[in-house]
């Protein structure tokens, strides 16, 4: 059973698998590490060069190195890299657009529905969807990869897929990188140190921050049949030393 404490502290519920098995319905869960995935939100707390990605220099990067993380993803995935500058936009606070890929309001107060950049960090990663340059192949695509969390959660290498991992440096390969998966499986890193210390990663110059060896934040994601009907409840929850503390819920219906 997990303990889980809601909007009042004092009275808590849980949520254990005989809460799924009792219902009447076909149903599933699945509790998914979401710092397995990289956090958008931290671009939020990057210094900001407001130039495209394209331009960025060797040493910029070095002082962006989230940044450079997701360029490195999206040219892994396919995926236009042009997108990341519209993705900074609508997660800073301000409302400067970067050119020649950026938008803000100016941009999105056009289209129809109109409506306006968050210029915040994202509440969940659907709102990849509004954003521009982003086509359903790329977000269906990206969101396996990413997440959207309170800034400065990082990325637990325990965790952290293949893709995710080599993502972390343009020369690291597709072989070194489940390499460092397949060590894990049997002795997780115990420090971030240890894990920058792996031989496929050496004289790389992987920095250290950014990265963790253990997760705070999970979601467990619930499916319910009925008929023709999928409903997905999603739960976020954050996990500490005091228990589980619960962060955001979210109710939908897929095809």
């Amino acid at each position: 059973n997990l303990p889980v404490n809601g909007s009042d502290p004092q009275h808590p519920f849980t949520i254990g698998l005989a809460t799924l098995t009792a219902l009447p319905m076909p149903a599933r869960a699945e509790l998914i590490p979401l710092q397995s995935r990289l956090n958008l939100n931290n671009l939020a707390t990057q210094e900001d060069p407001a130039q495209p990605v394209s331009t960025i220099t060797g040493s910029q990067q070095r002082s962006n190195p989230f940044r450079a993380v997701l360029h490195t993803l999206f040219e892994q995935q396919q995926v236009d890299t042009k997108l990341l500058d519209a993705i900074h936009d609508w997660v800073d606070a301000d409302s400067n657009r970067r050119y020649p890929d950026g938008a803000e309001d100016g941009y999105y107060l056009r289209l129809r529905p109109a409506y306006r950049a968050a210029n915040q960090p994202m509440a969940a990663i659907t709102e990849l969807r509004s954003i521009r340059h982003i086509s359903s192949a790329d977000y269906q695509q990206l969101s396996h990869w990413l997440t959207a969390l309170p800034v400065g959660a990082d990325l637990n290498v325990n965790l952290a897929s293949a893709p995710v991992l080599q993502a972390l440096h343009p020369q690291l390969t597709v072989a070194a990188a489940e390499k460092l998966v397949s060590r894990r499986s049997s002795q997780p890193y115990t420090s971030v140190e240890e894990f920058l210390r792996a031989d496929e990663l050496a004289g790389l110059g992987v920095r250290n921050t950014g990265l963790a060896v253990s997760s705070d934040y999970w979601m467990l994601r619930s499916e319910f049949h009925f008929d023709d009907r999928v409903t997905v409840y999603r739960t976020l929850f954050e996990i500490g030393e005091q228990g589980a503390r619960l962060l955001q819920r979210h109710l939908g219906e897929s095809s």
